[in-house]
């Protein structure tokens, strides 16, 4: 209730919670967030058009970075440093209307569904880490230029993490170095707002917030 409160969802959405009617509080949000809805029927439609594409057909977009197209391996999703998320063989189920594609798991290809919502997901953490080893790889730069490290400190990433051990004269310059590169928004995006915190400690479980 505190989070919902603090959210502000309103009366609809805090009743639907108190009364956990989840159908509904679904329905809710997708009626008061319509845009968000909407860019997940733009980009299921933009799967079923390209299922109609052969290579050098062109690019199917939705905003500034969401690109479709058919390469010599497929269609796909092209992140913004050029790299692919491939759906092999995008097809329609007859029998349901879902589109499908094949996905590989162990030695055997499993057909999975796909559509708008997961396609956006799909992008989402895609992006999200070619953020983050790009920070990576731009601290390892900066540990050798200004630090004197032959190797990247950095030992660990956690989702949206990243944990170095470094001496403890360094500890405090080192970190702010961190902070203000995970601050700074890459050259793909250059106004997306992002923002860090930094904890420190002996170990992993001794870990505390700093303010930097």
């Amino acid at each position: 209730r505190n989070i919902a409160f603090s959210l502000n969802l309103g009366p609809e959405i805090m009743q639907l919670i108190e009364t956990a009617d989840w159908q509904g509080l679904n329905t809710a949000y997708r009626n008061q967030n319509f845009k968000i809805r909407g860019t997940w029927n733009r980009l299921t439609s933009m799967l079923r058009q390209l299922m109609q594409m052969e290579q050098g057909d062109g690019e199917l977009t939705w905003g500034p970075l969401i690109r479709m197209s058919v390469d010599w391996l497929g269609p796909g999703l092209t992140l913004p440093n050029g790299l692919r998320i491939y759906y092999h063989n995008l097809r329609v189920d007859p029998e349901t209307d879902d589109i499908l594609y094949d996905k590989v798991r162990g030695r055997r290809l499993v057909p999975n569904r796909i559509y708008g919502a997961k396609v956006l997901e799909n992008f989402d953490q895609a992006v999200s880490g070619l953020t983050i080893r790009e920070q990576w790889l731009e601290i390892t730069r900066r540990a050798k230029r200004a630090f004197n490290y032959k190797h990247s400190p950095v030992v660990l990433q956690v989702h949206d993490a990243l944990t170095a051990v470094v001496k403890d004269g360094m500890a405090d310059d080192f970190g702010r170095m961190m902070v203000e590169v995970m601050r700074t928004p890459p050259v793909w995006a250059p106004t997306i707002p992002l923002d860090a915190e930094l904890k420190a400690g002996k170990n992993y479980g001794e870990l505390r917030e700093v303010k930097v």
